[in-house]
């Protein structure tokens, strides 16, 4: 494989920021700066069919906040939800272009669950590593590719290393060039196999992988996973809503019948399926998006406009609730 983008490490100034989405932008548009945005922008892929706002994390998001999803489901859902200034605009990823890199054929990527030491979850347990032993004689190329602190994990890569199969470094949400080497990752590999749902799994179809998952190693994450995350606690139930999202693998299985493979050789390519989900017809301008994510004169008036009115709403509010208190 020929050499990947580099680590760029950016701090994250809102959810644009991610995955370094926002330099990508900056790019793509010719500015020599990248700007702060004022919007949100979904990042991960949302599967469940029946939508609740639990799936977006907007429980605190302003109403009027402009806030971009993947397809005009979503949209017509969080317009329904009571927010009124709501895009489909694709997912972030749908926005990098195809690389230069070159597909190896017969070449496979495994993608693990990442590993959690809280909750006592290691990515890559020996079982897969065996399982993964059996079958690489099927393909020209076996690669796992970890999440960023796995990566520098010594006891994972020292296992993977003594079994002499070869580790890249994956998605890292504060990284300029994450969503650039995924893409360049993605491209590079026929099959992608993973023991795990998620985002990975459309972006790599999105690519054009052939795409899997392993149903004899299908992982599911434990409650005390999601409660690690203060998000999570501070709304009740909405762990359970996680574990129903990750966990429910008959579901998923009736969800994705061609996705439950018991070999990724079996894996089959699902590009119209991947550009529907992730929004591809929806992908926005670069004037609109520059309007919507608050990067033109205009659009930071509008964004200065509404951050005055919701900070005077809210002194107003506790000002009257004082009042009540009082009576």
């Amino acid at each position: 494989m020929r050499k990947l983008h580099t680590v760029k490490k950016i701090a994250i100034r809102n959810e644009v920021d991610r995955f370094g989405f926002s330099h990508l932008l900056a790019r793509k548009f010719g500015l020599n700066t990248v700007p702060r945005s004022f919007a949100c922008f979904a990042h991960g892929w949302t599967w469940n069919t029946n939508l609740k706002i639990e799936d977006f994390g907007y429980f605190f998001t302003p109403r009027m906040v402009p806030i971009v999803v993947a397809t005009k489901y979503q949209q017509e859902f969080l317009i329904n939800s009571g927010f009124s200034n709501v895009h489909a605009g694709g997912l972030p990823f749908a926005y990098v272009e195809k690389s230069n890199f070159e597909r190896k054929p017969g070449s496979l990527l495994i993608m693990p669950p990442h590993s959690m030491k809280f909750d006592g979850i290691s990515g890559i347990d020996s079982k897969l590593l065996n399982y993964i032993e059996t079958i690489k004689y099927n393909f020209s190329d076996i690669c796992f590719c970890l999440h960023m602190e796995d990566y520098n994990d010594i006891e994972i890569t020292a296992a993977l290393r003594q079994r002499n199969i070869n580790f890249i470094p994956g998605a890292d949400p504060s990284d300029a060039n994450s969503l650039l080497r995924t893409r360049e990752i993605f491209d590079s590999y026929e099959y992608v196999t993973s023991t795990i749902m998620g985002s990975h799994i459309l972006y790599a179809a999105f690519c054009g992988c052939k795409v899997s998952i392993l149903k004899s190693y299908f992982h599911s994450y434990s409650k005390n996973t999601f409660l690690n995350y203060s998000m999570i606690q501070s709304i009740q139930g909405l762990e359970q809503r996680y574990i129903e999202r990750f966990n429910n693998l008959k579901k998923l299985e009736h969800q994705f019948p061609w996705l439950f493979v018991d070999h990724p050789i079996k894996a089959v390519e699902m590009l119209d399926w991947s550009r529907n989900e992730i929004g591809y017809n929806n992908l926005m301008s670069k004037d609109i998006l520059m309007k919507v994510l608050g990067w033109t004169v205009s659009a930071r008036v509008s964004a200065l406009i509404r951050a005055v009115s919701l900070r005077t709403f809210k002194i107003a509010n506790r000002f009257c609730n004082l009042i009540g208190k009082k009576l």
